[in-house]
């Protein structure tokens, strides 16, 4: 028979700490490895500087660092730089910041694209090995709704059938 669980203030109290201890031991991992991490950041703030010329963005990142199973350590980094209000993906700033990010030496592998009703937006994702930390940049382009040369447009309608259930007792 399974043991009865319960909730406590305790129990909250216990998992929460463990979070703590969890997040103190990353940023240990992270601070022992500074100098590996700082070589990513310089490759990232490079595209960050070029993306920066004239738009709007919004800079975020994320570094990790754990042991592997074999004592190893891996480290990463996940970053993202969205630009606001682009007028096109073809010229201007998008593809001087996709030429900057490539000669920084990350390697494009895929783009993603998001239209909606209200917002369009293209990522490129890209991977760049720096000083042993692996970096996933994500570069949001995110289209100027009175853009010209770039815009969102009606391709079609989707209709989905879906299932409905409701609970029935007898």
């Amino acid at each position: 028979m399974a043991k009865k669980q319960t909730l406590s203030v305790s129990k909250y109290v216990a998992e929460k700490t463990n979070s703590i201890r969890d997040i103190r031991e990353s940023l240990t991992r992270i601070k022992q490895n500074k100098q590996a991490f700082d070589v990513a950041y310089a490759a990232i703030n490079l595209v960050a500087s070029a993306a920066q010329s004239d738009n709007k963005v919004y800079l975020s990142s994320s570094p990790e660092a754990y042991y592997r199973w074999d004592g190893g350590i891996e480290m990463s980094v996940f970053a993202n730089i969205q630009l606001e209000q682009v007028t096109s993906l073809k010229e201007g700033l998008v593809p001087t910041v996709l030429e900057v990010a490539t000669k920084a030496g990350f390697e494009f592998d895929i783009t993603q694209d998001y239209a909606y009703e209200h917002h369009a937006s293209r990522d490129f994702k890209a991977v760049g090995h720096f000083a042993g930390v692996r970096v996933r940049l994500v570069i949001t382009a995110s289209l100027a709704m009175d853009a010209e040369n770039c815009r969102r447009v009606k391709v079609g309608t989707e209709i989905k059938e879906v299932d409905k259930y409701e609970i029935v007792c007898d």
